[in-house]
């Protein structure tokens, strides 16, 4: 339910969050789904935000994670993002 985090600064300070509070070599793990009509007209007022499984790299680099895989899917995406061992 990334999609609920109104900004992409927002965004941006929860993936940093996530790799604050995670030990070293640790995982963050998250799926979500893309941007759709559908969606946009199912969260009429209503906070959508969705990420753009394109942009998840450069911004989980930003925040310190290391090894990441990105997947996309049918309707969304999936992440696997590992913090350095030490």
């Amino acid at each position: 339910m990334l999609h609920h985090i109104p900004t992409v600064d927002l965004q941006n300070r929860m993936f940093a969050e996530g790799a604050r509070v995670l030990r070293a070599g640790g995982l963050f793990v998250a799926t979500d789904c893309v941007a759709s009509d559908e969606l946009a007209a199912f969260h009429h007022e209503d906070t959508y935000n969705p990420i753009d499984p394109a942009t998840l790299h450069r911004r989980l680099t930003a925040a310190g994670f290391t090894t990441i895989d990105i997947r996309t899917y049918d309707g969304g995406w999936a992440v696997h993002a590992h913090l350095p061992v030490g």
